[in-house]
């Protein structure tokens, strides 16, 4: 599938878009509709990604619970989410070759920022913290991360 967009996300609207090159919207979910009763409550989705079966991939991270969802772009049914309780910020979630999930946050209490995937189920395979450098009120140290899988 060949798609040529513009843009795809309006987090201070809670929004998601796709935008053609002609700038139509050709489709867009507002998460706050999606998550009924979530009212005045900020969504602001971050980094959203298209997987190879046409769900969408987003995290939410303005108000707990901070998650990773996926959603099924027609139909914008849930299908997968995952949070955790010490989850301040999610900032990025991947989906990975092997069915994992790769999200960047920042866990509460010590403010530690971190990068760790989880399974399907939503177990932590592993996670790397950044300890002693208290992320505070901010999003933290780390805003992207990419798995690098050795192929051999």
């Amino acid at each position: 599938m060949t798609r040529t967009c513009l843009g795809w996300y309006l987090r201070n609207f809670n929004l998601t878009i796709e935008v053609n090159v002609q700038g139509a919207v050709v489709w867009s979910v507002d998460w706050t509709e999606l998550f009924a009763g979530g009212g005045d409550k900020g969504f602001d989705p971050h980094e959203p990604e298209i997987l190879p079966n046409d769900h969408l991939l987003v995290c939410l991270q303005w108000e707990t619970p901070y998650q990773a969802v996926e959603i099924v772009r027609e139909s914008r049914e849930v299908v997968w989410q995952y949070h955790r309780d010490n989850l301040r910020t999610a900032r990025d979630c991947n989906r990975l070759p092997n069915g994992n999930t790769l999200i960047v946050g920042v866990l509460a209490g010590p403010e530690d920022s971190v990068i760790f995937e989880v399974t399907p189920a939503g177990e932590i395979v592993w996670q790397l913290k950044l300890k002693n450098t208290p992320a505070d009120r901010s999003p933290g140290w780390f805003y992207k991360a990419q798995r690098m899988c050795d192929s051999g």
